[in-house]
């Protein structure tokens, strides 16, 4: 296996990692977390915004910024880890054959991860995405032979 093309934005997102006889793809959903859900939010934070202000208005930034990353920040500061959805591993039967023209895409105008290459007499195709619009992952792959 190669190195990993990222698919996904937002909520949804993973790594493709391609080979001929396998596919691995790590998944990740942007809701899993180790531990239990905490409330982050600082209580005290409004009471220095009208400081912060001032602070800014009279040219004094670093104060301000000083200021705003004590005062602002999540209480607690530190959530716990993310953590990964986990690895989907996918086996092709009859793809220990030597491929050929092999090629590994990924366009970053359509987020789409793509791959090609001619096994024998069929040329395979496979794609894989992670759809903003529709939160869900879409993965597929055809066979195309030559017609006589």
């Amino acid at each position: 296996m190669g190195g990993g093309a990222p698919i996904g934005g937002g909520r949804l997102g993973g790594m493709v990692f391609g080979g001929l006889a396998q596919d691995k793809l790590q998944l990740n959903e942007d809701t899993i977390w180790y531990g239990a859900p905490k409330q982050a939010d600082n209580r005290d934070a409004r009471e220095y915004l009208p400081e912060i202000r001032r602070l800014l208005f009279s040219g004094r930034r670093r104060e301000a910024e000083h200021l705003s990353r004590m005062a602002l920040m999540s209480a607690p500061k530190y959530y716990s880890p993310y953590q990964p959805l986990g690895d989907l591993l996918l086996w092709f039967l009859d793809h220990h054959l030597p491929a050929e023209s092999y090629v590994r895409e990924l366009d970053l105008t359509t987020a789409v991860a793509s791959v090609r290459y001619r096994l024998g007499e069929p040329t395979m195709y496979g794609n894989i995405s992670a759809a903003r619009p529709i939160r869900c992952w879409s993965y597929g792959w055809k066979a195309a032979v030559p017609e006589d």
